[in-house]
Protein backbone atom coordinates (compact mmCIF):
# COMPACT_ATOMS: atom_id res chain seq x y z
CA UNK A 1 0.00 0.00 0.00
CA UNK A 2 2.85 2.41 0.80
CA UNK A 3 4.29 2.02 -2.69
CA UNK A 4 0.85 2.58 -4.22
CA UNK A 5 0.34 5.77 -2.20
CA UNK A 6 3.80 7.04 -3.14
CA UNK A 7 2.85 6.53 -6.76
CA UNK A 8 -0.12 8.87 -6.27
CA UNK A 9 2.07 11.65 -4.88
CA UNK A 10 4.40 11.29 -7.86
CA UNK A 11 1.56 11.43 -10.39
CA UNK A 12 0.47 14.86 -9.17
CA UNK A 13 -2.73 15.88 -10.97
CA UNK A 14 -2.43 13.70 -14.10
CA UNK A 15 -6.02 12.54 -14.44
CA UNK A 16 -5.46 9.59 -16.79
CA UNK A 17 -2.50 8.27 -14.83
CA UNK A 18 -4.45 8.56 -11.58
CA UNK A 19 -7.38 6.68 -13.12
CA UNK A 20 -5.01 3.86 -14.02
CA UNK A 21 -3.51 3.83 -10.53
CA UNK A 22 -6.91 3.90 -8.81
CA UNK A 23 -8.02 0.99 -10.97
CA UNK A 24 -5.58 -1.12 -8.95
CA UNK A 25 -8.12 -0.85 -6.11
CA UNK A 26 -10.62 -2.71 -8.28
CA UNK A 27 -8.07 -5.43 -8.85
CA UNK A 28 -7.06 -5.55 -5.17
CA UNK A 29 -10.67 -6.12 -4.09
CA UNK A 30 -11.47 -8.39 -7.04
CA UNK A 31 -14.31 -6.03 -7.95
CA UNK A 32 -15.97 -5.70 -11.35
CA UNK A 33 -16.38 -1.93 -11.12
CA UNK A 34 -14.76 0.83 -9.08
CA UNK A 35 -14.97 4.58 -8.69
CA UNK A 36 -13.03 7.12 -6.65
CA UNK A 37 -14.66 10.53 -6.30
CA UNK A 38 -13.62 13.80 -4.69
CA UNK A 39 -17.10 15.24 -4.27
CA UNK A 40 -18.28 18.83 -4.21
CA UNK A 41 -21.30 18.75 -1.89
CA UNK A 42 -22.79 21.92 -3.34
CA UNK A 43 -22.55 20.62 -6.94
CA UNK A 44 -21.96 16.84 -7.15
CA UNK A 45 -21.89 16.83 -10.97
CA UNK A 46 -18.71 18.98 -10.83
CA UNK A 47 -16.85 16.50 -8.64
CA UNK A 48 -13.46 15.06 -9.62
CA UNK A 49 -14.02 11.45 -10.66
CA UNK A 50 -11.40 8.77 -11.36
CA UNK A 51 -12.78 5.62 -12.93
CA UNK A 52 -12.04 3.22 -15.76
CA UNK A 53 -15.28 1.36 -15.15
CA UNK A 54 -17.86 3.95 -16.17
CA UNK A 55 -18.32 6.22 -19.18
CA UNK A 56 -19.33 9.85 -18.94
CA UNK A 57 -22.82 8.79 -20.00
CA UNK A 58 -22.95 6.35 -17.08
CA UNK A 59 -21.92 9.10 -14.66
CA UNK A 60 -24.46 11.55 -16.08
CA UNK A 61 -27.18 8.92 -15.68
CA UNK A 62 -26.23 8.35 -12.05
CA UNK A 63 -26.16 12.05 -11.13
CA UNK A 64 -29.56 12.43 -12.79
CA UNK A 65 -30.98 9.76 -10.46
CA UNK A 66 -28.69 10.28 -7.47
CA UNK A 67 -31.50 11.39 -5.17
CA UNK A 68 -33.05 7.92 -5.55
CA UNK A 69 -29.91 6.03 -4.51
CA UNK A 70 -31.56 4.27 -1.56
CA UNK A 71 -28.33 2.75 -0.26
CA UNK A 72 -26.57 6.15 -0.22
CA UNK A 73 -29.52 7.76 1.54
CA UNK A 74 -29.59 4.95 4.12
CA UNK A 75 -25.84 5.33 4.68
CA UNK A 76 -26.26 9.05 5.36
CA UNK A 77 -29.41 8.62 7.46
CA UNK A 78 -27.61 6.18 9.77
CA UNK A 79 -24.77 8.65 10.30
CA UNK A 80 -22.13 6.28 8.94
CA UNK A 81 -20.06 9.02 7.29
CA UNK A 82 -16.38 8.11 7.49
CA UNK A 83 -17.01 4.38 7.82
CA UNK A 84 -16.46 1.75 5.14
CA UNK A 85 -19.59 -0.37 4.81
CA UNK A 86 -20.89 -3.33 2.84
CA UNK A 87 -23.76 -1.40 1.34
CA UNK A 88 -26.04 -4.31 0.48
CA UNK A 89 -26.12 -5.22 4.19
CA UNK A 90 -27.55 -1.82 5.13
CA UNK A 91 -30.90 -2.61 3.58
CA UNK A 92 -31.84 -5.96 2.01
CA UNK A 93 -32.64 -5.61 -1.69
CA UNK A 94 -36.01 -7.31 -1.27
CA UNK A 95 -37.09 -4.52 1.11
CA UNK A 96 -36.23 -1.69 -1.29
CA UNK A 97 -39.47 -0.35 -2.76
CA UNK A 98 -38.17 2.78 -4.51
CA UNK A 99 -39.18 2.23 -8.17
CA UNK A 100 -36.42 4.44 -9.61
CA UNK A 101 -33.73 2.55 -7.71
CA UNK A 102 -35.27 -0.87 -8.41
CA UNK A 103 -36.33 -0.35 -12.04
CA UNK A 104 -33.74 2.18 -13.30
CA UNK A 105 -30.49 2.26 -11.33
CA UNK A 106 -30.08 -1.45 -10.59
CA UNK A 107 -30.88 -2.68 -14.15
CA UNK A 108 -28.71 0.05 -15.69
CA UNK A 109 -25.54 -0.75 -13.74
CA UNK A 110 -26.22 -4.51 -13.32
CA UNK A 111 -24.51 -4.66 -9.91
CA UNK A 112 -25.51 -6.69 -6.90
CA UNK A 113 -22.86 -6.24 -4.19
CA UNK A 114 -21.31 -2.95 -3.08
CA UNK A 115 -18.49 -1.93 -0.75
CA UNK A 116 -18.21 1.81 -0.22
CA UNK A 117 -17.09 4.67 2.00
CA UNK A 118 -17.77 8.41 2.19
CA UNK A 119 -15.16 10.29 4.23
CA UNK A 120 -15.02 14.08 4.78
CA UNK A 121 -11.64 15.52 3.78
CA UNK A 122 -12.26 19.27 3.93
CA UNK A 123 -15.08 21.75 4.24
CA UNK A 124 -17.59 21.00 1.50
CA UNK A 125 -15.70 18.00 0.09
CA UNK A 126 -15.78 14.25 0.64
CA UNK A 127 -13.74 11.32 -0.61
CA UNK A 128 -16.01 8.55 -1.93
CA UNK A 129 -14.82 5.08 -2.94
CA UNK A 130 -17.25 2.53 -4.38
CA UNK A 131 -16.52 -1.07 -5.37
CA UNK A 132 -19.14 -3.29 -7.03
CA UNK A 133 -19.55 -6.90 -8.02
CA UNK A 134 -22.07 -8.28 -10.48
CA UNK A 135 -24.72 -10.94 -9.80
CA UNK A 136 -23.24 -14.42 -9.46
CA UNK A 137 -20.09 -13.24 -7.67
CA UNK A 138 -19.35 -13.56 -3.98
CA UNK A 139 -20.39 -10.70 -1.67
CA UNK A 140 -17.75 -8.53 -0.04
CA UNK A 141 -16.31 -9.80 3.25
CA UNK A 142 -15.66 -8.17 6.59
CA UNK A 143 -11.92 -8.46 5.93
CA UNK A 144 -12.36 -6.46 2.71
CA UNK A 145 -14.41 -3.84 4.54
CA UNK A 146 -11.62 -3.31 7.07
CA UNK A 147 -9.07 -3.14 4.26
CA UNK A 148 -11.07 -0.40 2.51
CA UNK A 149 -11.22 1.53 5.79
CA UNK A 150 -7.42 1.44 6.04
CA UNK A 151 -7.03 2.49 2.41
CA UNK A 152 -9.40 5.42 2.94
CA UNK A 153 -7.63 6.59 6.08
CA UNK A 154 -4.30 6.57 4.24
CA UNK A 155 -5.72 8.34 1.18
CA UNK A 156 -6.99 11.35 3.11
CA UNK A 157 -3.47 12.78 3.36
CA UNK A 158 -3.04 12.39 -0.37
CA UNK A 159 -6.35 14.16 -1.00
CA UNK A 160 -5.12 17.27 0.85
CA UNK A 161 -1.96 17.17 -1.28
CA UNK A 162 -4.06 16.84 -4.45
CA UNK A 163 -6.31 19.75 -3.42
CA UNK A 164 -3.26 21.94 -2.93
CA UNK A 165 -2.05 21.05 -6.42
CA UNK A 166 -5.49 21.85 -7.84
CA UNK A 167 -5.57 25.25 -6.09
CA UNK A 168 -2.10 26.08 -7.37
CA UNK A 169 -3.08 25.12 -10.92
CA UNK A 170 -6.23 27.23 -10.71
CA UNK A 171 -4.32 30.23 -9.35
CA UNK A 172 -1.65 29.89 -12.01
CA UNK A 173 -4.32 29.80 -14.72
CA UNK A 174 -6.01 32.91 -13.28
CA UNK A 175 -2.76 34.81 -12.92
CA UNK A 176 -1.46 33.82 -16.34
CA UNK A 177 -4.75 34.89 -17.92
CA UNK A 178 -4.48 38.21 -16.11
CA UNK A 179 -1.00 38.83 -17.47
CA UNK A 180 -1.88 37.69 -20.97
CA UNK A 181 -4.47 40.47 -21.23
CA UNK A 182 -2.08 43.23 -20.16
CA UNK A 183 0.21 44.94 -22.66
CA UNK A 184 2.06 47.13 -20.17
CA UNK A 185 4.74 46.02 -17.67
CA UNK A 186 2.78 43.77 -15.31
CA UNK A 187 3.65 41.13 -12.74
CA UNK A 188 2.37 39.32 -9.69
CA UNK A 189 4.09 38.99 -6.33
CA UNK A 190 3.28 37.24 -3.08
CA UNK A 191 3.12 38.86 0.35
CA UNK A 192 6.90 38.70 0.71
CA UNK A 193 7.70 40.39 -2.59
CA UNK A 194 8.57 37.19 -4.47
CA UNK A 195 7.85 37.50 -8.18
CA UNK A 196 5.33 34.80 -9.13
CA UNK A 197 4.72 35.81 -12.74
CA UNK A 198 5.94 38.61 -14.97
CA UNK A 199 5.32 39.47 -18.59
CA UNK A 200 8.20 40.28 -20.91
CA UNK A 201 7.61 44.03 -20.67
CA UNK A 202 8.11 44.02 -16.89
CA UNK A 203 11.28 41.92 -17.01
CA UNK A 204 12.74 44.25 -19.63
CA UNK A 205 11.99 47.40 -17.64
CA UNK A 206 12.98 46.28 -14.14
CA UNK A 207 16.70 47.10 -14.63
CA UNK A 208 15.80 50.49 -16.13
CA UNK A 209 13.70 51.26 -13.06
CA UNK A 210 16.62 50.16 -10.84
CA UNK A 211 14.50 47.36 -9.40
CA UNK A 212 16.63 44.31 -8.70
CA UNK A 213 15.84 40.62 -8.64
CA UNK A 214 17.49 38.73 -5.80
CA UNK A 215 16.54 35.16 -6.56
CA UNK A 216 12.92 35.80 -7.42
CA UNK A 217 12.36 38.63 -4.93
CA UNK A 218 11.94 42.18 -6.16
CA UNK A 219 14.34 44.62 -4.47
CA UNK A 220 13.37 48.30 -4.66
CA UNK A 221 16.01 51.02 -4.35
CA UNK A 222 17.08 52.21 -0.89
CA UNK A 223 14.51 52.88 1.80
CA UNK A 224 11.65 52.37 -0.65
CA UNK A 225 12.09 48.62 -0.30
CA UNK A 226 11.16 48.66 3.38
CA UNK A 227 8.09 50.80 2.72
CA UNK A 228 6.94 48.40 0.04
CA UNK A 229 7.41 45.26 2.17
CA UNK A 230 5.51 46.87 5.06
CA UNK A 231 2.52 47.51 2.80
CA UNK A 232 2.65 43.96 1.44
CA UNK A 233 2.71 42.52 4.95
CA UNK A 234 -0.41 44.54 5.78
CA UNK A 235 -2.13 43.44 2.57
CA UNK A 236 -2.29 47.05 1.37
CA UNK A 237 -1.82 48.49 -2.10
CA UNK A 238 0.27 51.55 -2.81
CA UNK A 239 2.58 53.37 -5.17
CA UNK A 240 6.14 54.69 -5.12
CA UNK A 241 7.97 57.03 -7.47
CA UNK A 242 11.27 55.50 -8.63
CA UNK A 243 13.87 58.13 -9.57
CA UNK A 244 16.15 56.58 -12.18
CA UNK A 245 19.25 58.74 -12.15
CA UNK A 246 19.12 61.16 -15.08
CA UNK A 247 16.16 59.36 -16.63
CA UNK A 248 12.52 60.25 -16.23
CA UNK A 249 10.93 58.81 -13.05
CA UNK A 250 8.50 55.94 -13.21
CA UNK A 251 5.67 54.96 -10.89
CA UNK A 252 5.75 51.53 -9.20
CA UNK A 253 2.17 50.56 -8.30
CA UNK A 254 0.81 47.44 -6.54
CA UNK A 255 -2.72 46.34 -5.68
CA UNK A 256 -4.02 43.26 -3.81
CA UNK A 257 -5.54 40.59 -6.02
CA UNK A 258 -9.27 40.07 -5.72
CA UNK A 259 -8.82 36.31 -6.32
CA UNK A 260 -6.10 34.26 -4.61
CA UNK A 261 -5.33 35.70 -1.14
CA UNK A 262 -1.88 37.08 -0.42
CA UNK A 263 -1.09 38.09 -4.01
CA UNK A 264 -0.51 41.51 -5.57
CA UNK A 265 -0.52 42.89 -9.10
CA UNK A 266 2.50 45.13 -9.71
CA UNK A 267 2.82 47.68 -12.52
CA UNK A 268 5.49 50.02 -13.81
CA UNK A 269 4.01 53.22 -15.24
CA UNK A 270 6.31 55.31 -17.43
CA UNK A 271 5.64 58.85 -18.70
CA UNK A 272 6.97 58.44 -22.23
CA UNK A 273 5.21 55.49 -23.78
CA UNK A 274 5.05 55.35 -27.55
CA UNK A 275 2.49 57.87 -28.82
CA UNK A 276 -0.67 56.23 -30.12
CA UNK A 277 -2.57 57.25 -33.22
CA UNK A 278 -5.53 58.24 -31.08
CA UNK A 279 -3.67 60.85 -29.07
CA UNK A 280 -1.85 62.10 -32.18
CA UNK A 281 -5.17 62.54 -33.93
CA UNK A 282 -6.81 64.43 -31.06
CA UNK A 283 -3.73 66.61 -30.52
CA UNK A 284 -3.72 67.60 -34.19
CA UNK A 285 -7.46 68.32 -34.38
CA UNK A 286 -7.70 70.33 -31.17
CA UNK A 287 -4.27 71.92 -30.96
CA UNK A 288 -3.13 70.28 -27.73
CA UNK A 289 0.19 71.24 -26.21
CA UNK A 290 2.79 68.47 -25.66
CA UNK A 291 2.00 68.62 -21.94
CA UNK A 292 -1.74 68.21 -22.55
CA UNK A 293 -1.09 65.42 -25.02
CA UNK A 294 0.99 63.57 -22.42
CA UNK A 295 -1.78 63.88 -19.82
CA UNK A 296 -4.32 62.59 -22.34
CA UNK A 297 -2.05 59.68 -23.25
CA UNK A 298 -1.62 58.64 -19.60
CA UNK A 299 -5.35 58.87 -18.94
CA UNK A 300 -6.00 56.72 -22.01
CA UNK A 301 -3.76 54.04 -20.52
CA UNK A 302 -6.13 53.68 -17.58
CA UNK A 303 -4.21 55.75 -15.01
CA UNK A 304 -6.19 57.68 -12.44
CA UNK A 305 -5.74 61.40 -11.87
CA UNK A 306 -3.59 60.95 -8.73
CA UNK A 307 -1.40 58.41 -10.55
CA UNK A 308 -0.84 60.84 -13.43
CA UNK A 309 0.06 63.63 -11.00
CA UNK A 310 2.52 61.44 -9.07
CA UNK A 311 4.09 60.12 -12.25
CA UNK A 312 4.61 63.60 -13.75
CA UNK A 313 5.75 65.11 -10.47
CA UNK A 314 3.05 67.79 -10.32
CA UNK A 315 0.45 68.64 -7.73
CA UNK A 316 -3.17 67.59 -7.99
CA UNK A 317 -4.10 71.25 -8.49
CA UNK A 318 -1.71 71.56 -11.45
CA UNK A 319 -3.11 68.41 -13.01
CA UNK A 320 -6.65 69.65 -12.42
CA UNK A 321 -5.77 72.85 -14.27
CA UNK A 322 -4.24 70.94 -17.19
CA UNK A 323 -7.24 68.64 -17.38
CA UNK A 324 -9.58 71.65 -17.36
CA UNK A 325 -7.66 73.07 -20.32
CA UNK A 326 -7.96 69.72 -22.11
CA UNK A 327 -11.71 69.61 -21.59
CA UNK A 328 -12.09 73.21 -22.77
CA UNK A 329 -10.09 72.67 -25.98
CA UNK A 330 -11.93 69.46 -26.84
CA UNK A 331 -15.33 70.83 -25.75
CA UNK A 332 -15.91 67.84 -23.42
CA UNK A 333 -17.91 68.08 -20.23
CA UNK A 334 -15.90 65.56 -18.20
CA UNK A 335 -13.07 63.03 -18.35
CA UNK A 336 -15.32 60.21 -19.58
CA UNK A 337 -16.46 62.31 -22.55
CA UNK A 338 -12.81 63.10 -23.27
CA UNK A 339 -11.86 59.43 -23.38
CA UNK A 340 -14.93 58.59 -25.48
CA UNK A 341 -13.85 61.30 -27.93
CA UNK A 342 -10.34 59.88 -28.04
CA UNK A 343 -11.39 56.33 -28.87
CA UNK A 344 -14.18 57.31 -31.25
CA UNK A 345 -11.69 59.28 -33.33
CA UNK A 346 -9.25 56.37 -33.64
CA UNK A 347 -8.92 54.91 -37.16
Amino acid sequence: MDRWLQEHYQLGSQTRALEHSFDKLRQLFNADLSTVVLTQRASPAQSQIWTRSYSQGDLDFYFQHMQDDVLLNTYLARDLVGEAVIADRLLPFERIDNPVFRDCLVPYFKTRYALCVLAPVSQGQDLVITLHRHYGHAPFSEHERLLLQRVTDRLQGWVLFYQQLARQAQQQAQLTALLDHEIGPRGLVDGGGRLLFANAALRQRLPLAEVGLYGERLILPGALHGQWLTCLARGEGGELVLRRGQQEPCLFVWQPLSGPPGGFVVRLLEPHWEQTRQTDHVALLYGLSPMEQEVLMLLSRGLTGPEVARLRGVSKETLRSQLKSLLHKTRCGNQNELLNLLFNLSV
